[in-house]
């Protein structure tokens, strides 16, 4: 039994600073421990080298590095690819070790750039030698080594780890711009090391179409993160460079998606957060590849709920990223199919809940398939009802545009692609009802709380007019067309022309959906007759009147009395086919000789609504004294109808009256229809002078 004083020394005794201790002074005499290497080296690698506390590892390094002939060493190829390795750790110190006991096995190769190498590990040169490191000038000779070494430190410097203001980003970017002038077989080196902390990726099997997820190894949720944060910059800095690689990266990315749901799924309900925090929210950098993390070691099943969200999120989103690069360099299928039974499918029945305050990754992702006619089958293939479910977040509580905009690019997507493709139309198609609800709901809301000129706004009824062509139901037209009716009288400063352009578009459509646009007794028919009656005295564009003439005829088509009003409705808003704007004046005034002569007496209160509209704004006219001599013309026509003046029609050879008492009493309604006196003062000179003589007509007649 020890005595108590030499218990206490063995107690305060610290065999690891003793073991580093032990190894510095070997280092002293280290070409007596050189010839000794049959015992140092198996007992050096029976320690695990690649696991050893940084410290013991660094005291062993430096008595490798005082060696004069390495290659005689015991091991000694086991021992160049364990300094290779040691390269790639994210340790200054470490890595310059590694280099020195590079350096000793006097390779020509690495003797011919050690400046370069040292210098890359230089904190205040590396920057400036990557400017100037010319990767294309290595001889070809000395490629394969300095290339392989080279890789190895900046994959080290690139998972670095120095704190929040290292500039690591831009350390990454920079690196990564080097390694872009390495050839493929060199670039594999790298992902090699990405890929390093995961088993083998099963990137033949998953090609093969065969389903089922073969787990992460060991690999911590620090590691995960890290690898998710060094794919994000690989991707967008050397972008299709790395295509050969993407089966494998691709596939190491779904299983840790895969792994981050399913560990989210079995966390006990109890400690769930809230179903939107994913929506909108960075992604901690909880670590690099090859590093730990105190989040590996916690036992918080909320800490640990909310880091695993993260880096769901993250692997979506870089799974997203591979398709934006391009949807055709691989086969993806194999991978979505892969995907969808355990990453996209259990999270569709809560998707209009997460995406609330900002677009999640998920949505991103269904964004990206639809922006391609080869990834577009995906949102149907495996699940019909995605889309569905993604039109419903249009109308989720609480949405804020930026998920509106999202879902809004899905459907214009979907809408440009199916303009020249059966299989996008057919998509649209077959989602077209639910989808025109969910804008109709969201349509209405807008109405309820104040139609705003907003961007969004303008987009959804860009949309609705584009699928117009898709509406089929009487119900879903009759409650669109009760929405679109106010926003017609709507000023310009609040419906911008371009909007009622579109809403006029489909309200052409929706009126031959509707039973009662068919009937002219019916109050739906009288409503937009008045609507689109009313719109002819404020639209100004060429595209805005010939959709309303269209539009117009649309209704009118079923009343065989009002079809030459509309010929001549058309024939005085018609423009000419040879330059662009400029009215057809032969046929403008060629309609108003008709309507002044003969037709204006065949007029009923209807057909004098939308005459006069049409007269109030072409007697605006700036250009042709014409046109505005005619439209006065035309409203003096109106007054002696109404103050039932009789009319010397020359060209009968008699006198007409107007047709009964009770028509004129419904024109007298109209009278308003015209501006008054006090209206004046807004328009020109030029234009005052028309509407003077329209007022005089009336006066006289009184007189």
């Amino acid at each position: 039994m020890l005595s108590p004083r030499l218990q206490d020394a063995e107690d305060r005794l610290d065999l690891r600073t003793y073991e580093v201790e032990l190894l510095g002074s070997l280092a002293r005499a280290s070409n007596i421990v050189e010839r000794q290497s049959r015992d140092l080296v198996p007992f050096f690698l029976a320690l695990e080298p690649l696991s050893l506390q940084h410290r013991r590892l660094k005291a062993y390094l430096t008595l490798f590095a005082k060696f004069i002939n390495p290659k005689a060493l015991y091991a000694s190829s086991i021992l160049h690819d364990l300094h290779i390795s040691l390269l790639s750790k994210p340790d200054r110190g470490l890595q310059e070790l590694s280099l020195n006991c590079l350096l000793t096995y006097k390779s020509s190769a690495l003797r011919r750039h050690e400046e370069q190498l040292r210098a890359v590990l230089d904190e205040t040169k590396w920057r400036d030698e990557l400017s100037l490191l010319d990767i294309g000038s290595i001889q070809d000779e000395h490629r394969p080594e300095v290339i392989r070494v080279l890789i190895g430190l900046l994959y080290g410097i690139v998972v670095e780890r120095k704190g929040k203001k290292s500039n690591g980003p831009d350390r990454r970017a920079a690196i990564l711009q080097a390694l872009c002038h390495v050839t493929m077989s060199e670039l594999a080196a790298f992902i090699d090391l990405m890929l390093m902390p995961f088993p083998a990726p099963a990137s033949e099997t998953v090609a093969e179409g065969v389903a089922g997820f073969r787990g992460l190894g060991d690999a911590s949720l620090s590691q995960r993160a890290g690898f998710l944060n060094l794919l994000e910059d690989v991707l967008r800095i050397m972008g299709t460079k790395t295509v050969e690689f993407w089966p494998r990266l691709l596939a190491v990315t779904l299983e840790i998606v895969h792994s981050a749901q399913r560990a989210i799924g079995s966390i006990a309900s109890a400690h769930t957060e809230d179903a939107g925090e994913e929506a909108g929210t960075e992604a901690p950098v909880l670590g690099v590849v090859g590093d730990e993390n105190v989040v590996d070691r916690t036992d918080d099943p909320v800490k640990l709920r909310r880091v695993q969200r993260s880096i769901r999120q993250n692997g979506l989103k870089r799974v997203a990223d591979f398709f934006r690069l391009s949807p055709t360099a691989i086969n993806y299928t194999p991978y979505v199919h892969l995907a969808f039974p355990s990453i996209v499918t259990p999270r569709l029945p809560l998707l209009s809940q997460e995406n609330t305050q900002a677009p999640s990754a998920l949505l991103e992702l269904f964004a990206e398939w639809s922006s391609s006619i080869e990834t577009a089958p995906y949102l149907t293939a495996y699940e019909p009802s995605l889309l569905p479910r993604v039109f419903e977040c249009l109308n989720g509580i609480k949405v804020k545009s930026s998920v509106v905009s999202k879902v809004l690019d899905i459907i214009s997507n979907l809408i440009l692609l199916s303009s020249n493709n059966p299989i996008a139309e057919n998509i649209l198609a077959r989602n077209v009802r639910k989808l025109l609800r969910e804008l109709a709901a969201m349509f209405e809301r807008i109405v309820k709380y104040g139609f705003k000129a907003e961007p969004i706004t303008h987009r959804m009824i860009d949309i609705l007019s584009s699928l117009s062509s898709f509406m089929a139901e009487p119900e879903d037209a009759a409650h669109l067309l009760k929405l679109i009716h106010p926003l017609c009288r709507k000023p310009a400063r609040i419906v911008p022309e371009k909007v009622k352009t579109n809403l006029l578009h489909v309200t052409s459509h929706l009126t031959t959906l509707l039973p009662e646009c068919r009937d002219a007794s019916s109050d739906t028919y009288a409503q937009c007759f008045d609507s689109l009656a009313f719109l002819f005295q404020s639209l100004r564009t060429r595209s805005a009147r010939m959709e309303l003439v269209s539009a117009f005829q649309s209704l009118v088509s079923a009343d065989a009395s009002l079809t030459p009003l509309s010929q001549i409705i058309a024939s005085l808003n018609a423009y000419s086919d040879r330059r662009i704007d400029e009215p057809d004046f032969d046929k403008r005034l060629s309609a108003f000789a008709e309507l002044n002569d003969n037709f204006h007496i065949s007029l009923t209160t209807p057909g004098w609504s939308v005459v006069i509209y049409n007269m109030v704004f072409l007697i605006q006219d700036p250009e042709e004294v014409a046109l505005r001599s005619s439209a006065a013309e035309s409203l003096r026509h109106f007054i002696r109808a109404v103050c039932g003046n009789p009319i010397d029609s020359g060209s009968t050879g008699g006198i007409q009256f107007p047709s009964s008492h009770k028509l004129q009493q419904e024109l007298t309604g109209l009278v308003s229809l015209v501006p008054s006196y006090r209206d004046l003062a807004f328009f020109a000179r030029f234009i005052q002078s028309h509407f003077i003589s329209v007022a005089a007509a009336g006066f006289a007649i009184e007189i």
